[in-house]
């Protein structure tokens, strides 16, 4: 008979672990002697029990509690850091997305985000309750500043989560405007977040900045500035470019991590990279990755691209182009 309960509270825990540590008593059981085992368990210290009849291993990650109890999902940063994509920081505070015909909230769930979308999909009782890469980037896009959001975005796209036409069939009518005009201006070709942070605050000041520019010579650089930008051609794959073997000097701007930048045949492999950009007349510039996260990019390029006749445009009212004098 021990033998017996021992096995079926084995089984019970099983079934938890099964559902990520955590389960509502719905999902768990489904005659009373299961609900008098979990109350077993719990009197034995072996599980807990939580308000909205959630029971849970210990050690189970807080946030999927939570997720159970209130029958959501986890969104924004959190989600973000959940499927790998970079942050500039940690998340802090927790979002969650619920559908939005769910009914009130408890008080009781503390400091919590929600979100409510009316076409939420949940994933199955027994997954990670996350929400899928497309819900969980639409949620960010409304929530984040620009430079945080595009940061998920550029990554997701160059990790292959999702695409843009994906994005865009869920981001329709007059509210997903900002959203829309972010998603146009993510890259799939972004290799790193210093990348996204350098090319974001140079168009906000005003610069065009090419991305993934196959210079001759040289390979792909991260960003080029050029006063001439006939001198750039379509490159091999889309959103690349290639700047022509004869155009004119240009602005060769790289942002290196110090990940793929520190063993000894990097630093050779860089500076050859420099000196063939220095023979085709180009100025190569390399920006360190804490400059980049300082937010340094703009004061660092701008006396050099000046210098360059390489001007930024200032927006007018109308959304017109003109050139700095």
């Amino acid at each position: 008979m021990i033998i017996n309960k021992t096995s079926r509270i084995e089984g019970l825990l099983a079934r938890l672990a099964a559902h990520q540590g955590a389960a509502r008593l719905s999902t768990l059981c489904s005659t009373r002697t299961e609900r008098r085992l979990v109350a077993r368990a719990a009197a034995d210290g072996l599980i807990t029990l939580h308000p909205n009849h959630v029971a849970a291993l210990k050690g189970a990650d807080p946030r999927f509690i939570l997720c159970r109890r209130i029958g959501g999902v986890i969104t924004c940063a959190h989600a973000m850091k959940h499927y790998g994509l970079p942050l500039q920081s940690a998340p802090t505070t927790l979002h969650v997305a619920i559908p939005g015909n769910r009914g009130h909230i408890p008080d009781t769930i503390g400091r919590v985000v929600t979100h409510r979308l009316g076409d939420l999909i949940l994933p199955a009782a027994d997954a990670a309750p996350v929400a899928s890469v497309e819900q969980a980037l639409i949620c960010y896009l409304r929530c984040a500043d620009e430079l945080d959001a595009l940061i998920a975005l550029d990554a997701a796209l160059r990790l292959g989560l999702t695409t843009r036409s994906q994005l865009e069939s869920l981001l329709r009518g007059p509210r997903n405007h900002r959203s829309r005009t972010l998603v146009s201006r993510s890259l799939p070709d972004a290799r790193s977040l210093l990348e996204t942070i350098a090319r974001y605050e140079l168009e906000e000041a005003g610069y065009r900045p090419a991305t993934a520019v196959f210079v001759p010579g040289v390979g792909e650089v991260d960003l080029v500035l050029t006063a001439h930008p006939h001198d750039l051609t379509p490159g091999l794959t889309p959103d690349t470019k290639a700047l022509r073997s004869d155009s004119h000097p240009a602005l060769l701007i790289e942002t290196d991590g110090y990940t793929f930048h520190s063993s000894h045949l990097d630093w050779e492999h860089d500076h050859l990279r420099d000196q063939a950009a220095i023979t085709a007349s180009h100025i190569p510039l390399r920006l360190t990755s804490r400059q980049v996260l300082q937010h340094g990019t703009v004061e660092i390029v701008t006396p050099i691209a000046m210098s360059m006749g390489i001007t930024p445009i200032i927006r007018s009212r109308r959304g017109e182009g003109t050139l700095t004098p």
